[in-house]
This record gives structure tokens, C-alpha cells and sequence, in this order.
């Protein structure tokens, strides 16, 4: 039996996936090539990789699609039902679209800049509050990361701009001057 929406466990009651939504790994998950788990594997995929919900399978099966693949997950583990994928909210990803590489802008919740796109990658240093950036590049996987440079501490890494719950993470800056 298909099923046209499958809620997670153990988040908001509200959270479902439709065909069509954005989604966003929040754990390491396995890419097949058929709804099967016996198919062959595709890749694996961090947290953090957001992906297009094509089909709806059996039980907690999803067929999903990005830049750079197509295939399988489980959006769910098998055990404790533990969601492996969150739907991204529709007002966040509108958020993000106003980011632009090239765009200055100012850290406005303590962040960590790292040295590649996964959040597991090595931390460079801890961002304050205020430090000012400068975008280089929007994450391919992920548009939520960004790679920065920082002119004032002259260092180049990755960070978030909002989290996967949407708390905004980075704004626009808001430098004042004042003339005498």
C-alpha cells in the first residue's frame, strides 16, 4: 500500500512529507537504487544534504533526488523510528534565496566556521556574535551553508546560515555611522 504523506515519530505531529517537498538529512543515511534494501547502494549521504521527495514507498521508504543523485532512503530508523530526514519549512527556504554570493553580512548567533561543507568536517574557530562576512560560495548539498571569508580575522571556512529548525543564523549588516 502507497502512502500519500508519512508523519515522523517522535517530532511535531505536523511534520509530513509530501510528494514534491524538500527534505534534509539529519543523520548519515544510505542512497539505493530501488525501494529494496537488498538493491545496490547508490551513496552515502552527511546531515545536512537536502533532497526532493519523488515517490512515497512502502513503510518508511522515500524515493529522493538532488543535484547529483537519485535513489532509496529510509526516512526513519527501523528500531526506535527515529526520523533520519526533516522537511524543510517553505518560509526558510524562501529566507535563503536572499543570500548572495559576493553579499555582506554579520554572524548574529555564535557560529562555528569549518573547514569544509559537512558539519562534521574540522572546526577552523568559533565565530561571535557580530564578526562580519563576506560570502564566497552557496553550498551545493545544502544551501543553509555557505562558505565565508571573514575580512576581519582573515579566515576562509563554511558555517550555517540558519539551522535546520530555522532560527536565522546570519543576517544582513547593520553598520551605523554617525556624523557630527
Amino acid at each position: 500500500v502507497t502512502q500519500e504523506k508519512m508523519a515522523f515519530w517522535g517530532m511535531s505531529s505536523d511534520l509530513v512529507l509530501d510528494l514534491g517537498d524538500i527534505c534534509e538529512t539529519v543523520s548519515v543515511v544510505t542512497v539505493r537504487e530501488e525501494e529494496s534494501f537488498e538493491s545496490c547502494v547508490v551513496a552515502e549521504l552527511d546531515q545536512g544534504v537536502r533532497l526532493g521527495v519523488l515517490e512515497i514507498g512502502q513503510g518508511r521508504r522515500i524515493k529522493v533526488t538532488n543535484h547529483s543523485i537519485k535513489g532509496w532512503i529510509s526516512c526513519k530508523t527501523r528500531r526506535r523510528g527515529e526520523p533520519l530526514v526533516t522537511k524543510v519549512q517553505p518560509q526558510l527556504d524562501s529566507f535563503l534565496d536572499d543570500f548572495n554570493v559576493g553579499g555582506d553580512y554579520e554572524v548574529m548567533s555564535n557560529a562555528m566556521l569549518r573547514a569544509a561543507e559537512a558539519v562534521h568536517s574540522v572546526v577552523i574557530s568559533a565565530l561571535p556574535v557580530g564578526t562580519q562576512i563576506k560570502i564566497v560560495e552557496i553550498g551545493t548539498d545544502n544551501k543553509r551553508h555557505a562558505k565565508v571569508a571573514t575580512p576581519e580575522l582573515g579566515q576562509e571556512g563554511w558555517i550555517s546560515l540558519a539551522s535546520n529548525t530555522g532560527d536565522v543564523l546570519v543576517g544582513t549588516t547593520m553598520r551605523l555611522t554617525i556624523c557630527c
